[in-house]
């Protein structure tokens, strides 16, 4: 491994994996689907569910599944606080709940034709809002056809569909045109830059619009604050992030400030404004080392490679990184890692088979896993093996 490729892969070794201590679900929210979770200033964490909005106040041991006629049978995707009130991304458009009421925000001015199999169609309210942000002021929003920006101050909207795709090849890098489409994921990184996770790839917010790079990316997620940095999973990686960049890593491009911790080969702590360009490598060394690639975590044992869990969602905890997953049986299982991420231990949730959707480690040191089944609560679990 040569030192332009930048790999620092480090042997990840795990205890046994073992169950939670005191997992609880919460009983009023039995087989309910919970999307994502928030949690505010106060304390509350709110919990976007398949069919509304429910709250769960600080003190309280079980969450309080709110009345809201305009949300009654619309899910709800994306919950961000902001001050007093809360953004909701929902299936059927983009709400502000204050002072227990919702109101819809209209989508006036975000129209546009956009391409589909029929040729064109309209931008409405109604499309479904998958993720939430805030920069510069306004608010950003991930949809299946395009990224918006709405500015509460004034009202307006702004549609950002168009990008270019820049392609790493020999001797420089080749672009061409897209069309975004198919937003999941939006943060912004301790550099002020804005990421928006797309089918297209990862995207970047440039001027006067966006910047596409890559092939598929298996995902991030905004850990500690938002603005101090990111966890990143990458699969592979085969484009530039910027028609700036000029660096050549191995053999992708990557920005000179995105050096990283590395942890499973393709999962990166980031320490610059930027992601990291590198596809997953298992580490070298004997058996017990843990890798990860797309999504997978898999343990190197002397008949073969192992596969202990699926990643799908990550936060910072006290502890060090916790790392939601599933076994391959459906099991709900956390992965908790030390701040250095060179050790950790699963820990399983629960033994009936759920899928995991959300994370969240509250202020108040409990760790919620937001399921198909429930909301799960415990203390947070160690990264000690």
């Amino acid at each position: 491994m040569t030192a332009r490729t930048l790999a620092l892969s480090a042997a990840f070794f795990l205890a046994a994996v073992g169950a939670c201590d005191a997992p609880e679900i919460a009983r009023s929210l039995d087989g309910v689907t919970i999307r994502c979770l928030a949690q505010d200033a106060s304390g509350a964490v709110w919990l976007g569910l398949d069919a509304g909005l429910a709250v769960l106040r600080p003190g309280a041991t079980e969450p309080n599944r709110l009345d809201l006629q305009p949300l009654a049978a619309t899910g709800v995707n994306a919950i961000l606080p902001d001050g007093a009130c809360l953004w909701l991304g929902t299936d059927t458009g983009l709400f502000r709940y204050a002072d227990g009421a919702v109101a819809r925000i209209e989508m006036v001015g975000a129209e546009a034709a956009l391409p589909d199999t029929d040729g064109s169609r309209r931008l409405t309210a109604n499309d479904a809002v998958r993720c939430l942000c805030l920069h510069q002021g306004k608010l950003w929003l991930g949809t299946d056809g395009a990224i918006m920006a709405y500015d509460p101050a004034d009202g307006q909207w702004t549609l950002f569909r168009d990008c270019f795709v820049w392609m790493g090849v020999v001797g420089g890098l080749v672009g061409s045109p897209s069309q975004i489409s198919g937003c999941r994921q939006l943060l912004v990184d301790r550099g002020r830059r804005l990421w928006a996770l797309t089918a297209i790839g990862l995207v970047t917010l440039s001027t006067p619009g966006n910047v596409g790079f890559s092939h598929w990316q298996t995902g991030y997620r905004s850990v500690g604050d938002g603005d101090d940095s990111m966890l990143v999973g990458f699969w592979e990686v085969t484009a530039g992030m910027d028609p700036a960049i000029r660096d050549w890593i191995g053999e992708y491009y990557g920005p000179p400030a995105a050096i990283g911790l590395d942890a499973f080969g393709g999962l990166r702590l980031l320490a610059g404004d930027g992601a990291i360009l590198e596809p997953p490598r298992a580490p070298s060394g004997a058996g017990g080392a843990i890798y990860g690639t797309y999504r997978r975590f898999s343990r190197i044992v002397p008949q073969g490679t192992e596969v202990l869990a699926q990643a799908r969602v990550f936060a910072w905890a006290p502890e060090g990184v916790v790392i939601a997953g599933e076994s391959p049986e459906n099991t709900p299982t956390l992965c908790v890692c030390s701040p250095d991420l060179r050790t950790g231990a699963f820990h399983v949730i629960a033994r009936e088979p759920a899928t995991i959707n959300d994370l969240l480690v509250a202020t108040d040191g409990r760790v919620l896993v937001a399921t198909n089944r429930g909301l799960f609560a415990m203390p947070c679990p160690s990264a000690t093996p």
